[in-house]
């Protein structure tokens, strides 16, 4: 809710009700980040590959994303990079404080692990039973929406 009152996030969804339980669209990830960094009006007009390569996602949101549907490697990345974003932190140097064991991490897309490895120590997301990540599954719009909020408390936002 406190989404909805500080963010428009009719420009993510449209207008009507939001199903917590549907999945999420690329193009939804990719305006829910612009949203967020508050950057959705100057993506305003650009192709979803152009939004996500001007917000620098576009090396997590890739085409099968943009044309289909978000799986948890891609969102959990992309809540790690709209942390790192509001936080004034280069991705590139962030690294998990402590050593993470993804039992599964073959799974991982290979430049998805260290966003999903950092994403489990920021408590963004937890793994599964066996330390396993389910990293090629459908994420919810719920689930992105609690991952973002997350985020956001971090931050103090």
């Amino acid at each position: 809710a406190k989404l909805n009152t500080q963010y428009d996030m009719t420009k993510v969804f449209g207008k009507g009700t939001i199903y917590p339980e549907n999945p999420v669209k690329g193009e939804q990830a990719i305006m829910l980040y612009a949203v967020l960094t508050r950057q959705d009006n100057e993506v305003a007009g650009l192709t979803p590959a152009r939004k996500a390569s001007y917000l620098g996602i576009g090396d997590i949101i890739g085409t099968k994303q943009i044309s289909g549907y978000m799986d948890n490697q891609s969102s959990v990345s992309l809540a790690v990079k709209l942390y790192c974003k509001k936080a004034n932190i280069d991705p590139a140097l962030a690294k998990p404080s402590k050593t993470i064991y993804i039992a599964n991490a073959s799974s991982i897309e290979a430049r998805l692990v260290k966003y999903v490895t950092l994403g489990v120590d920021l408590n963004i997301t937890t793994l599964g039973a066996n330390k396993t990540f389910d990293a090629t599954g459908r994420t919810s719009i719920g689930s992105m929406l609690d991952m973002v909020s997350r985020v956001l408390e971090k931050i103090g936002q």
